[in-house]
């Protein structure tokens, strides 16, 4: 009030000053003017203090709704956690659910469910066996109800079964939020974008991440019963599945890895990299697959190292594309190899490997220099059943005294010009 009676004074004292007037009617307009003046400025002022109390009543207001929904989501979120750690399997599912809520409707704490739902699948888990019939029961006596002496399934067996229930469903929830569609430049609304995962030793059953998005991923001492397939998963980051141990048929075809993908010492019973493309380096030391290997089609635009890598039937690389240097010392390919139309466009080098069986390289073609071959060696008594080996233009087979059982030569390279 104070500044507005000192404005107004100020407006009399220069209206009296600037306006010569000797009407007393007229000098009482100009004393009106002033006090409309100061009048009109209480107005604007009133209307600034009125509009800064709302504004802060509703700044308030506001936070305490902030306050109330952070409240709120951090008691969803510990009670979810708490559900998870029960003993009885449908609260667990309940807490995988609750969780998933909380992340779809905050994407700011995605990462941390994710994280939680991860934790949960290291958790040591051992898959039930099925329980075998006892010889000479047969499946008649089973539909009568009547159970045979032997088959009971123990209290630990049901707990083992329906833990294995609450685990897919954790797996589930990753999949589903990690596919972003059937168009990933337009992503549906469920899909979590930026997601890494951590299941560093977890034993995962039939994990599908088919056409899925992942940021990073540490697959590292992970057991996949029956799988993983991820056939056209888009790998952002680095991807490892050091030592990881996979039952089944590991599908990665047609697979993306933007990073670094390593498989060093990681056993496979069938691994398809059928089409895949490596952008970065990919590192298959030391790796051990029980039967076939295809990787035909596939781009290495990196290194491919896939030194002491150990194939127990044929390996394929028909019309892989090594953009980069590749390295097989010291494989062990047990079975047939082909290389069919396969582009080697930087050093290659079998030093010291060992082909088990038929070897052939129809038009392979070498960018620079052919492949170093010191100390490899080609089985010899398998062609009757699987044909001559077809090397590179002038490589040779020298047979050579071994103590390994079987007709083995020693592969030569053709003499520098």
């Amino acid at each position: 009030m104070v500044p507005i009676g000192l404005l107004t004074a100020l407006a009399l004292v220069l209206l009296a000053v600037l306006v010569d007037v000797h009407d007393p009617g007229d000098r009482l307009d100009l004393v009106k003017t002033g006090f409309t003046i100061g009048a009109g400025t209480g107005g604007v002022a009133a209307l600034v203090l009125t509009a800064r109390r709302q504004w802060s009543t509703e700044r308030a207001a506001a936070d305490q709704r902030h306050d109330a929904a952070e409240r709120r989501l951090t008691e969803l979120y510990l009670k979810a956690i708490e559900q998870l750690g029960s003993d009885k399997p449908p609260v667990r599912h309940g807490g995988v659910y609750g969780l998933e809520r909380v992340a779809q409707n905050n994407p700011e704490h995605r990462q941390a469910v994710v994280d939680v739902l991860c934790a949960y699948l290291r958790t040591p888990y051992t898959p039930p066996q099925p329980p075998s019939p006892r010889p000479g029961v047969h499946r008649p006596l089973a539909r009568t109800g009547i159970r045979p002496p032997g088959r009971t399934v123990s209290v630990d067996a049901h707990e083992l079964l329906r833990e294995r229930e609450v685990r897919l469903t954790v797996q589930a929830v990753l999949s589903r939020h990690l596919h972003p569609g059937p168009d990933p430049d337009e992503p549906v609304a469920t899909y979590w974008p930026g997601i890494a995962l951590d299941l560093r030793e977890a034993t995962l059953i039939d994990f599908d991440l088919r056409s899925c998005r992942v940021d990073r991923a540490r697959f590292e001492r992970v057991t996949f019963l029956g799988g993983p397939s991820c056939r056209g998963t888009t790998f952002l980051g680095d991807a490892f599945f050091d030592e990881a141990r996979m039952v089944g048929y590991s599908e990665f075809a047609e697979a993306v890895f933007h990073g670094h993908a390593s498989f060093e010492r990681a056993k496979f019973e069938r691994a398809i990299f059928i089409g895949t493309h490596f952008d970065g380096s990919a590192d298959f030391t030391g790796a051990h697959c029980e039967e076939d290997a295809h990787f035909s089609g596939a781009v290495f635009s990196s290194d491919g190292i896939f030194n002491a890598m150990q194939v127990g039937s044929t390996v394929s690389f028909m019309g892989t594309v090594f953009a980069n240097g590749v390295e097989m010392m010291d494989a062990r390919l047990g079975g047939s190899s082909y290389f069919h139309a396969a582009k080697f466009a930087g050093s290659t080098m079998f030093l010291g490997a060992e082909f088990g069986g038929a070897v052939k390289f129809p038009g392979a073609k070498f960018r620079d220099d052919l492949p170093e071959v010191d100390g490899a060696w080609a089985r010899l008594d398998l062609r009757e059943t699987e044909g001559d080996h077809e090397w590179p233009d002038g490589y040779s087979l020298s047979p050579a005294p071994r103590s390994a059982p079987g007709e083995w030569a020693l592969l030569v390279a053709p003499e520098a010009p």
